[in-house]
């Protein structure tokens, strides 16, 4: 093992629903998901048992267009943190600030997006963090 819990086989780079561990950090990338007016999976991650992690989440929409969000942090199916945003110009934007979490072992992650709209819009996520064992 490497730093907080990295396989040494382990691939460290990808999107996806897994952690990719570099070291002692890890990272989730959504990839570029379709969100749409029904409630969307960005990604869900598993924590290992043996390691807890302090992580940043960082949600952004990368389609022009006025359309309204909503974001849900969940840990275990239930949600720890939600919050909207209302899109009202023309701009690309990234959620206000990053969202610090302390994630455990042996707990699941789940960050899902719904759009008030109608069409699909694309939205990407990101958590970074630092892992201890």
């Amino acid at each position: 093992m490497l730093g907080g819990g990295n396989p040494v086989s382990s691939n460290p780079a990808g999107t996806g629903s897994n952690f990719n561990y570099i070291g002692d950090h890890m990272y989730v990338y959504s990839g570029v998901v379709a969100v749409d007016g029904n409630e969307t999976t960005m990604f869900s991650a598993g924590i290992a048992a043996n390691q807890y992690i302090v992580a940043q989440l960082q949600i952004s929409k990368g389609t022009l267009d006025n359309d309204d969000f909503i974001y849900k942090i969940k840990v275990d199916g239930e949600i720890v943190f939600q919050y909207g945003i209302g899109q009202t110009s023309t701009n690309l934007y990234t959620s206000d600030e990053p969202i610090n979490l302390v994630l455990v072992g042996g707990s699941k992650i789940e960050v899902t997006a719904t759009s008030l709209a109608v069409s699909a819009r694309d939205h990407t996520a990101v958590l970074t963090g630092r892992v201890y064992a």
